[in-house]
Parts: C-alpha cells; structure tokens; sequence
C-alpha cells in the first residue's frame, strides 16, 4: 500500500534534494515525523543532512519572543489578578477550578484571535450588535442577539446577576495577565501563537531561518494558525500537503471534510503520485461487540491471529486510553516487537499508589484532646502493607500491624509508628502546606536508595517511574516556594495529583519496528494496512465532553469560538482519515451497559452499516455463562479430625470443652462445625472502627458486672439498686470500663476515647443498664451469686465399643437467688423468642427457626444443675432480652408447651432427664466416625455463614 508520508517524501526529495536541510516540516504531531524520517532516509544510501522537524506548536515558540509559561505559575498569576479585580479576598482553594476554565477560555480567545473587549462587554442596547460587529457575518449576529435578548433589562435573577459580575471584570482580567506574562517574556500557549499572528497582521518582520516550510496533515486550523499559514502561502514560502479522500471532500454534507474543504480552497495542494480516493476501495471491515470494556483487549490475541503480518503496518488505536495496561497484558507471544506510543500512565504504578497512601494518611489526621496528632489505622495499614514499605521492615512492620489489630486501635500517634527511622518520617503530621513536596521528596528519596543497592531488573524501571515523579514533585515545589500564595492543604494535594496523574513513563525501544499501540491523536498522519480500534462507543468515540467555559454556547458560536460541533468534525475526519487506506479494518465496541456507558456502538459505526458504499460484517461475542450443577461438599472423619475432637474429652492434658455456641453451631451445620471447630479457618481479626452487636453484648455485659460485683457479698434490695440508679458517677465509670476491657486492649486502658458514633452506643448503653436495673428492682431482694462464671461437666457417649467423657461447658451470664428460685439468666441485645413446643425442638437441625437462645440458656442450666445439684430449690432459666425491658409485660421465664397452651418453665429439673438424652446423642453423633460432615438441608441458615463461598451456597 502507498502511504502519505512516504509519496510526500518521494515529492520533497525529489524536488528539493541536498536543499531539504535548509527546510522545515511541520507535523501535527511527532510521531508523524518519526515516520516521515523513516521514508526519507530509505530514498537515499548516502547520509544527507535532514530538514528540521518541528510541530505547529513548537514551531509558533520558534518564531515568537516569548518562552512557554509554567501553566501553574500562570495560574497563579491570574489568581492574584482575579482577586484583585474582584476585590475580594477569595482562598486558591475556591478559585483554583474557574481559573482553569478561565486560563482555558483566554487561551481559545487568543488562538482564534477574538477581540476579547467586544466580546466581554455587556450589550444591553441590541441595536449596537449590527454597527459594533459589522465584520461577522449576518448568521453570527443572529446568533449573538439570540443571547443578548435575555439579558434585557426587565429579566433579572441571581444566575444573571453574578454571570454579569463575573462577565464585567473578565476583559480587564485577561489584559492585565498578558500584560504581567509580556512583562516577563513569557506567555501560555494561546498567547504565544497571538504574539506571532500579530506581527504578521501587523506587518512585522519575523525571523525565519529557512528556505521553506511543508505543512504536512494538517486539518482544524485556528486563526492564528491560518494567519501563518496565509502570510507562508502568499509569498511562497510554503507548500501544503492535506490527507484526505474524495469520499468525504466532495460531498459538502460530509463533516469530516469540513475544514479541509476550506484549506484546500484557501491555501491550494502540492500535488503528490498518491491516490486520494481509496477510502470506497476494496476493505475487510468488521464490527466487533463485546460486553466488557476489558474483555475488548482479551480478544486481541484472536484478531490478531487472522493477520498474516504483524509489523508496524498493524496499530491497535485506543479510543479510551485507560485500556493501555489490559491491552499490554493480552498481547499473544507473537507479538513480540510492538511500540507503545503514549506512555505507561503513572498512576497506574505502585509508586503512585504510595503516594496517593501518604496524601490520605494526611487529609484523614486528627488532633485529639491531647493536642497529638494522631493518623487513621486504615491509612496506616495501607502504608503498612505497601510492598514498598513492608519488604524491607517485614518482621518490624508485621508485629506492628499484629499490635494494631489487638489493640484495636483506631487512631495512632506518630510515637507508636515510630518503629524505625524511615516509617518514623512517613508517620509525622506536615502542619504547613508548602512543606508537603519536601516530605514528598525525601520518601521517593529513600525508596530509590533503597532501590540501588537491589539488584534487579525491574527495581531499574522502579527507580525510572520514582525519578519521573520527582522531577515533577521538585518542580512544583520550586514554584510553590517562589509564591507569596496560602495554600490550604487541600488545594496543594490537588495540584499534587492534577501534576503527577497525567505524567507517563516513556518506553525504550525501537518506535518503528513492529505492532504499534497508540492513542486517537498519534494516528495523525500515519497510515496502516491493519487497523483495530477499541472502545468505539458512542459515549467515547467522539463522546461529548463537557466543555466548562465562561463563555457561553451562542457567543462562543457567534465569536468563532470551537463549539462541540466543532469538536464533532475533528473527530469525524480524525476517522474517515485513519481508515481510508487501510485495507483490514477491526472496530470493537464495548456492548454492556454500564454506570454512565450506555454500549452503543459509535455513530461512525452507524454511518459505516448504513452507506453503500462499505460492506460490514458485524460480529456478537457473548459469554456463555452455564451454572455448573453444586456438588455436595461431605467430609469423613479421619484421624486429624477424631484428633481434634479428642481435646474435648475429660482426660485430654489440653483441658478444652464443647461451649453452648459450639454445640449450636454443629446442630445448625456439621459442616460449618468442620471449618470453625476442626478446620479452625476463623475470619481475620480486624480493628472495630465502630462497636458493632457483638462487641455490644460484650460491653453491656462488662458494664453490669461492674455495677453489680461490689453487691455480691450481701442482699440486694430495692433501696440498694435506686442508690445504684442514682449514682450517675459509677454507671458512666462501669461503661467507660466497659469500652477500655472490650473495645481497647489492656495495653491502652484507660485511654479510650468515646467520640463519633460511639457516643451515641454510650448512651444507649446507659439506657440499658437503667433498664436492666430498675427490672432487677421489681425481684428484690435477691442474691447474686455468680456473674461471668464458668461451668463445666462431662457426659457420658459410646463410641463403637467404648465410652468417652466428652467436657461440656461456658460462661453464665449471671446466677441469683430469688425467693425459692435459682436463677440462670442469660442477657440478650437482639431480638429472642422465649417460646419452645418441646426439647425435641431445640435438637432438630431441619428447623430453620430453631430457637438458639434457649437451647443455650437450658444448657447453662444443666451446667450448674450438674454441678451443685438443688434439691430445695428450683433452677429456673431465663431470657433477659434487653430491648424488652421497658414493656409492661416483661417477662424472663422461658415459654414451654404446644401453641395454644404454653407454660412457664418453672423448674429446669423436670426436663433434665429429657434434655440430657438428646444432648448426649448429639455429642455421640459428632464422634460417629461414619457420619461426616456435611451441610444443612435449610439453606435459609448459609446466608450469613462466613463459609457459604466454599460451599458454593
């Protein structure tokens, strides 16, 4: 196939010979002069001195006085300007998004060379619309009167008003800025190609060192680029060279020959032996769908597959860019020359994910009552466990964290993360804004030291990715110390991040040579036989940016200015262009529907399926999702299992028992037994940020322990327990206890902090234990006699030919005396239902209601009916359910019988005979060496199971 570049070569070459050194060529981009070279070196074997290359932009630096601006030190500039002309004193932080728009709005002002006092004035008098712009033609007028209308005297609103105020002041803005930038010979970009366009309307001389200037691909010209290219043309100084085809330069409808229409009549063609009417030719062209943005590079392997040659003939384009490391990561092994042209994004890398660590670690501190600053644990932890961090202080940084999570500690100071001297810098609290780039620096600092003394290769690409970074970090300092601005550190961080994530890490090798990866906007003027194109949705190829601007759609329409059909035609042509001498076209699109992604195909797509001309294969790739039948997980008995079990019995030295919640879980799920019991897979620990039900019930259960133990030693009465309601002095202490037992370590009692949302659990705590007192009131008097107990006893099971002493045991909540009476009570913060038809009940593990609580609070009673048996007293369980409590009706006793005729259960003693068989057949069962573990039939219990994944419920 002939390519572009290559025929315009062949032309200048042949015209111009030795004499091309004292030539320039101006691309749209440099890749296309990488390109250009190429086929221009292949014309000669002798070395000849090259032309020298230059983009539009470089070239309008070339012939101007002023040097480009730092766009954050223009920033800044305008920052001071606005406030000034404004007359207010309105932080960076507020004004730090309208001056992008701002600096964004000046630079198309001066690109397309608008007369910005016209412009930013406020014409409320129509009939001055025709006499001041009577050089825009009678559309633009319209357009311009359209806008005005609303802003006629009699029409007002708070919108009106502050887009007038701002409007008022943006003309002396925009000159007073260019005039404080020409004051130090520099300039934003707009600025500078203005400067140029000036001279040249104005007749001045420019320094133009060269015999004559090529433009070669251009499309969209912005005024001053047509003021250049007008002043080149009339005095030939200048040849021209458009890409395009006839398809769409014809047909005036077209709008991807929108502008080169107008060029070609404004600035005429070289004529090159190239064909500009292939785009109707003979091409494979297929339309992929996908339903997944990825899944569009993982069936690169498979397009590329059916192409006979992959060399730099190929390109993959990226309409999104954010595909880059999915499509690295999909390339197949034949592919392995290719050149990426774009850059690996740098955020993307684990240097940058520190960074944006660190940058949290410093937005989330906190000054507590101690004046300390204090980081929160999860910003730590990722800290922590950051390769980076944790591979060279494992052992140190593994006990820290370990430390963390005992202490369940929810904020730390920078003394307890002073471990060593490195993680001692990270964790210090930068007070001052501007001191955050040198804190910056020093961590990268230390991290490419480190990186030195290691060696291997891709420590060097780490070293690479930390020296971009700080290149980019010590730069942004340097301007922040030259700045009189504050800061607050918000604002800092979002200069950090806006300067840091658009920055990529270039990538070595040959750029001509093999598979060629791009962007949209590196495909300018290049030429490709195979060409696959992902993300061609509507929503991205052309999408529609939102285009934020002072400026408003009419006046921009009326002034010139770009407009999203503006945008609409560049993208147009950016396509027809980039297809029409390629001669195997793959376009994929991704067809699922997605938060804001709508997976419609491209209009381009569209257009392509509905014209004649082309003939489109459309292709649908769906997954074939098939739910595999579930498969039963059974696991026998074996002998590591039996082990296990064996620590439960009697005359084990390990002196373990079988807890009331064990035996509950086993009944509920044998499997769910295996994975916590004999597996023992239990769920990490993690810090408790908040305190969620079951450090509740552990906290409600500290805190009456430590109301009612000094009442232990006599008998509590009515007087006792109203002086205990009154006392707020000993219930604040007992919950404040609470909180340092249950939801800090030892390690830090007495130094818990109740705030957030926890105070709000403090004072339903309060709640609760008023409430548990003033029922306790309604039994006096009555005797404690134990609180937090522990109990246990052995039971006799068979197991094949002999008998086993299994230990069975557990902590009761409470046991007290009361009259006759004995009573196990059990304290419950959810929802219970007292109400059972039999023992039976309890042990039946198809029940999908089973009634846990009771279950637990009967074998409590047998503990202690086991071990101090009562002949003259009854041992009566019961239920206090917290949130109960204040009902009227509130009753502890346990509820036995058939739905109609339900008794209180008055005297464990009675089902003790009963309740004993069963439970000695459910230990029996757990040592039935033929029985297993499997799981339940009531699937209904799996939804909260912290296993349900492996057992694919």
């Amino acid at each position: 196939m002939n390519h572009f570049l290559e025929e315009i070569a062949k032309h200048l070459y042949s015209a111009y010979g030795d004499k091309l050194k004292d030539c320039c060529v101006v691309f749209p981009n440099r890749r296309a002069g990488l390109f250009f070279n190429k086929y221009l070196s292949e014309l000669t074997e002798k070395p000849v001195w090259a032309p020298e290359y230059f983009t539009i932009s470089d070239l309008m630096v070339e012939l101007s006085e002023l040097e480009p601006a730092d766009e954050l030190l223009t920033l800044f500039e305008l920052y001071k300007v606005y406030c000034e002309e404004k007359n207010i004193q309105e932080s960076f932080d507020e004004f730090y998004f309208w001056g992008e728009i701002m600096l964004a709005d000046f630079d198309n002002i001066d690109k397309y060379l608008v007369n910005a006092t016209k412009l930013f004035q406020n014409i409320t008098d129509l009939r001055n619309i025709e006499d001041q712009f009577s050089y825009l033609s009678e559309e633009q007028i319209k357009i311009i009167k359209r806008f005005w209308q609303n802003f006629e005297p009699g029409w007002s609103g708070q919108h009106k008003d502050k887009f007038l105020e701002t409007w008022k002041v943006l003309n002396n803005i925009y000159s007073r800025l260019r005039d404080i930038l020409a004051e130090h010979n520099i300039g934003y970009e707009g600025m500078i190609y203005r400067d140029v366009a000036d001279k040249l309307v104005n007749g001045e001389k420019i320094n133009l060192p060269f015999l004559k200037i090529f433009f070669i691909g251009f499309n969209a010209l912005n005024e001053c680029e047509n003021a250049l290219f007008k002043y080149l043309s009339t005095r030939n100084l200048a040849e021209f060279f458009w890409d395009y085809d006839e398809y769409y330069l014809v047909n005036k409808n077209h709008e991807a020959g929108r502008f080169i229409r107008r060029n070609i009549d404004e600035f005429g063609a070289t004529e090159i032996n190239l064909s500009f009417s292939s785009l109707t030719t003979r091409k494979e062209i297929r339309v992929v769908s996908v339903p997944s943005m990825v899944g569009q590079a993982k069936i690169l392997p498979e397009l590329l597959s059916n192409m006979e040659d992959i060399s730099h003939e190929t390109a993959i384009v990226m309409a999104d860019e954010h595909l880059l490391v999915p499509v690295l990561h999909s390339l197949p092994e034949s592919a392995d020359d290719f050149n990426v042209t774009m850059g690996y994004p740098v955020d993307k890398t684990p240097v940058y994910a520190l960074i944006e660590h660190i940058i949290d670690l410093q937005n989330n501190s906190r000054r507590q009552n101690d004046q300390k600053w204090r980081f929160y644990y999860r910003d730590v932890l990722a800290i922590l466990n950051h390769p980076f961090i944790h591979q060279d202080y494992e052992t140190e940084i593994d006990q820290l964290i370990d430390d963390i999570t005992e202490r369940n500690k929810i904020y730390l100071t920078g003394e307890e993360l002073n471990i060593n001297t490195f993680l001692g810098s990270i964790f210090t609290r930068i007070d001052e804004p501007k001191n955050i780039p040198a804190y910056l620096l020093h961590i990268l600092e230390k991290l490419a030291r480190d990186n030195i003394n290691q060696e291997h290769s891709y420590k060097a690409l780490e070293n690479e990715i930390i020296f971009q970074l700080y290149v980019r970090i010590k730069r942004l300092k340097e301007i922040i110390d030259n700045s009189s601005i504050q800061f607050l550190t918000r604002t800092l961080f979002r200069l950090l991040r806006k300067t840091l994530m658009h920055t990529r890490i270039p990538f070595s090798g040959e750029p001509l040579i093999g598979l060629q990866i791009m962007g949209v906007l590196e495909t300018r003027g290049l030429d490709f036989k195979n060409l696959i194109m992902l993300s061609m949705n509507e929503d991205i190829f052309p999408g529609s940016p939102v285009s934020h601007s002072f400026i408003p759609h009419h006046l921009r329409f009326g002034f010139g200015l770009p407009t999203i059909e503006h945008q609409d035609a560049i993208y147009a042509y950016y396509f027809y262009r980039l297809i029409q001498r390629a001669e195997r076209i793959i376009l994929v699109y991704n067809s699922k529907t997605e938060g804001l992604s709508t997976g419609e195909k491209s209009r381009f797509i569209h257009q392509l399926l509905f014209d004649p001309a082309f003939s489109v294969n459309e292709k649908i790739i769906a997954y074939n999702i098939q739910a595999n039948p579930e498969k039963p997980v059974w696991l026998s008995q074996d002998k590591i299992s039996m082990d296990i079990l064996n620590t439960y019995i009697s005359e084990n030295i390990k002196n373990k028992y079988l807890s009331p919640s064990a035996l509950n879980v086993y009944i509920d799920c044998r499997l769910r037994f295996y994975f916590r019991y004999i597996a023992r897979l239990e769920e990490p620990d993690e810090v408790a940020e908040e305190v969620n039900q079951l450090l509740f019930g552990n906290m409600l259960h500290a805190a009456i322990n430590r109301l009612y133990e000094p009442l232990m030693e006599g008998e509590i009465t009515s007087v006792s327990l109203r002086e205990l309601l009154n006392n707020k002095v000993r219930i604040n202490s007992a919950i404040h206890h609470a909180f340092n037992q249950e939801y800090q370590s030892v390690a830090d009692k007495g130094k818990a902090e109740i705030e957030g949302r926890n105070l709000i659990v403090r004072e339903i705590l309060k709640q609760y234990l008023i409430q548990i007192i003033n029922t306790d009131i309604n039994y006096t008097p009555f005797r404690i006699i134990d609180l937090e107990g522990t109990y246990r006893m052995d039971i006799s099971v068979k197991k094949e030919d002999k008998l086993l002493r299994v230990s069975i045991g557990g902590k009761i909540d409470r046991i007290d005396n009361v009259g006759n009476e004995i009573r196990i009570i059990d304290y419950k913060t959810g929802r219970v239902d007292r109400k059972i038809s039999d023992i039976d009940s309890l042990f039946d593990r198809d029940l999908s209601d089973r009634n846990h609580a009771v279950f637990q609070t009967l074998l409590y009673s047998k503990l202690f009916y086991s071990s101090e048996k009562q002949q003259d007293k009854m041992i009566v369980p019961g239920l206090y359910a917290i949130r109960e409590l204040t009902s009227n009706d509130f009753d502890y006793h346990i509820l036995f019988g058939a739905q109609r005729n339900k008794e209180i259960l008055s005297d464990y003693q009675h089902l003790d005979i009963q309740f004993t068989k069963k439970l000695i057949g459910i230990v029996e069962e757990m040592y039935n060496k033929d029985i297993g573990f499997f799981p339940t039939r009531i699937t209904e219990k799996c939804e909260y199971c912290p296993y349900r994944e492996i057992c694919h419920r």
